[in-house]
């Protein structure tokens, strides 16, 4: 039974986040008069529980988060910060971005590199694994169809997924509605489904198959100005055996409905 309690995969931001949880920090929606060359994209967020994947990162409780990201042109670098409650008790997900985002009439392709960072975590007790940062690629094309509905999607892989030597591919697809209310109120509808393969762990995490899963949210949102209240509901088909195997605790795979309040701007609207 112990090998199943050897792998502490931390399921972690792409983000971010992430679609309801794109990894990735999407663009915020504040329009501008043109796009400068040069702008610095930031914000924040709390939230009743940090979910990615379908997975709580945050024991079900309440999580903050925050980002940068610099831009010139299509390219950017960013870097964000999120709370989590995880099995080797880091002090935070923290992640580091570089990519390009150009965009082509209504299609966007975001695709680059994220690397996730938890600083100071305790190995675990089972088999010492206290190290469990890794890398990522991801590539997300998004197609803006009309005035209200925009369709996205994404894959993201890594060789080594959370440390434990199993590859790793999400697979993801979304659609979202937008219904403007007033000049500055807005409401939208949207869906997710995603679906994670994982691959093989190395010697030292046991050469165990990790379980492949299938992931969906669906919600609905507000937004004001820079301002977004977003109301989300998330289940995987994981099950508990499963979900204890990936996360250490059987329910943070149950189906949940998590409210967020995010405030997202740009260096260059606040001119």
């Amino acid at each position: 039974m112990k090998k199943f309690l050897v792998l502490p995969l931390l399921l972690a931001g792409i983000s971010g986040a992430q679609a309801a949880d794109l990894p990735t920090v999407a663009t915020p929606v504040v329009a501008t008069p043109a796009a400068a060359l040069f702008d610095v994209a930031f914000g924040a967020s709390v939230a009743s529980d940090y979910v990615l994947r379908g997975i709580s990162q945050s024991g079900r409780g309440a999580a903050v988060s925050g980002y940068f990201e610099g831009r010139v042109g299509w390219f950017y670098a960013g870097i964000a910060g999120y709370s989590v409650k995880l099995a080797t008790d880091p002090t935070a997900e923290i992640d580091l971005t570089v990519g390009v985002r150009p965009t082509w009439g209504n299609f966007t392709l975001d695709a680059g590199f994220v690397y996730y960072y938890y600083p100071h975590e305790i190995p675990f007790a089972v088999n010492g694994v206290g190290n469990t940062d890794f890398w990522e690629i991801y590539a997300k094309p998004s197609y803006v169809i009309n005035d209200i509905f925009t369709v996205s999607g994404g894959i993201q892989w890594t060789p080594d997924f959370a440390a434990s030597g199993a590859d790793g591919t999400y697979l993801t697809g979304a659609l979202k509605a937008t219904l403007p209310l007033t000049t500055d109120v807005g409401a939208y509808i949207s869906g997710e489904l995603g679906y994670q393969w994982l691959g093989r762990t190395d010697v030292a995490h046991g050469l165990v198959s990790l379980p492949d899963y299938l992931t969906w949210n669906v919600g609905a949102g507000l937004t004001y100005k820079a301002l977004t209240l977003d109301f989300r509901y998330y289940d995987t088909d994981l099950s508990r055996f499963d979900c204890g195997f990936l996360a250490l605790k059987n329910t943070y795979c149950d189906a949940t409905f998590v409210v967020k309040l995010s405030a997202d701007s740009l260096l260059s609207a606040l001119k």
